[in-house]
């Protein structure tokens, strides 16, 4: 298992509180990442790193800026702490 850096655990560790918040499927993730659903589960656990154009994709689709991801302040939007 390849050691992730700081920043791209904290973007992983994002990304899976997301995941989880808006309760999306693996599946799912894997089809607008456009990667295969081991692919997906790898990145989730911290095997490897999101590229910058997966985090972009992700953002998109969930409603958040990408940059969010990388913000010391980033938090869950309201809609998804409320669900």
């Amino acid at each position: 298992m390849n050691k992730q850096s700081s920043l791209s655990s904290t973007v992983a560790a994002r990304i899976r509180a997301v995941v989880a918040a808006k309760r999306l499927t693996v599946s799912t993730v894997s089809g607008f990442l456009n990667i295969s659903v081991d692919a997906v589960k790898r990145r989730l656990r911290g095997e490897v790193e999101f590229s910058l154009s997966q985090i972009e994709a992700f953002a998109e689709y969930t409603g958040y800026q990408p940059e969010a991801f990388l913000d010391p302040q980033f938090v869950l939007t309201s809609q998804e702490v409320a669900a």
